[in-house]
């Protein structure tokens, strides 16, 4: 398996590969609160196109059981191309991406 550019390891469950074990956690949780009936429902990996800088991917997007909506990541906020990115897609979408 090719090395992971932020020197991660791959973490799979419910046959889904995770590149980080916070992502991981965060899935496992929000499955549970699933159950729980807090959420309705996620989505992992949710495109954005930025046109010419590319597409972000956003690790969850998540419909609370009070039906309002939330982004979140798990990516390492040291990169700053990705908070670019983030940045433009807050701008471009008008979301809130919240970092976990």
């Amino acid at each position: 398996m090719p090395k992971h550019q932020y020197n991660v390891k791959h973490m799979d469950i419910d046959r889904i590969k995770f590149t980080s074990k916070k992502e991981r956690e965060y899935y496992l949780s929000l499955r549970q609160r699933k159950l729980d009936t807090e959420v309705k429902y996620f989505l992992r990996q949710v495109p954005f196109d930025l046109g010419k800088n590319g597409i972000y991917f956003c690790d969850f997007l998540v419909v609370w059981a009070d039906d309002s909506v939330t982004f979140e990541d798990a990516k390492p906020p040291i990169d700053p191309h990705a908070a670019n990115q983030k940045a433009l897609v807050e701008a471009r979408y008008h979301v809130k991406i919240n970092q976990i």
